[in-house]
C-alpha cells in the first residue's frame, strides 16, 4: 500500500527530527520552569507544589522519574512528548484514511502532520505535545465507537482522554 509506506517513511522522518532537536536544543523558557519545579525538585504533587501552568500533572510526573534514573539529558526528558507524536501519527492517519480521494488522504495526512507550530510541541518537556498524541487518539477511538458501539472503543476512548487529560488540564472542557 503506496499510502501506508509513504505515510509511514514521512512519520519516521518527523520522528527523526524530533528527536534531533530534542536531544540537541537547550530548553525554551517555558520547559526552564517544568524543568525546575517538576522534574528537578519534583514539586508537582504534595505540599510543595507549585500551582501555575507550566505544571501539566503527567508530563510533571514523567520528567521527575526520568530526571532520578537517567540526570540532566534534555531528549530523555522530552520523550514522553516523542512517544506522543507517534500516537498523533497514528490518529491522523486513522482519520486522513476516511477521505474518499487516495491523493488527498496522503496530502492531508502531510499537511496535518507537519504543521510547524503544533509538531515543535513534540520536541519539549511541556504537556501540550504529550496531550494532543493522546487526545487525538482519543477522538479517533470515539469515532470508531460512534460507528461500531463497540465497547472496546469506548473504553480505549476513555483510556487516551485521562492521558490526555492529566498531561494537559486545559483539555478539562474539550472533554
Amino acid at each position: 500500500n503506496v499510502r501506508f509506506i509513504t505515510a509511514l517513511l514521512f512519520t519516521v522522518v518527523l520522528l527523526a527530527y524530533l528527536l534531533l532537536r530534542a536531544f540537541n536544543t537547550e530548553f525554551i523558557s517555558d520547559e526552564t520552569a517544568a524543568y525546575w519545579y517538576y522534574a528537578y525538585r519534583g514539586w508537582f504533587w504534595g505540599d510543595q507544589v507549585v500551582w501555575d501552568a507550566a505544571n501539566h500533572p503527567l508530563n510533571s510526573f514523567l520528567g521527575y522519574h526520568l530526571y532520578n534514573q537517567v540526570g540532566d539529558v534534555p531528549g530523555i526528558l522530552r520523550i514522553g512528548s516523542i512517544v506522543s507524536f507517534l500516537f498523533y501519527a497514528f490518529a491522523i492517519y486513522q482519520f486522513t484514511g476516511l477521505l474518499q480521494r487516495k491523493r488527498l488522504q496522503l496530502f492531508s495526512f502531510i499537511a496535518l502532520l507537519s504543521i510547524p507550530y503544533m509538531l515543535e510541541y513534540f520536541a519539549y518537556l511541556r504537556g501540550y505535545g504529550l496531550s494532543m498524541g493522546f487526545f487525538m487518539t482519543s477522538l479517533w477511538f470515539l469515532y470508531r465507537y460512534a460507528n461500531s458501539f463497540k465497547l472496546l472503543h469506548l473504553v480505549f476512548t476513555y483510556v487516551f482522554a485521562f492521558i490526555a487529560l492529566s498531561a494537559n488540564l486545559t483539555l478539562l472542557n474539550s472533554l
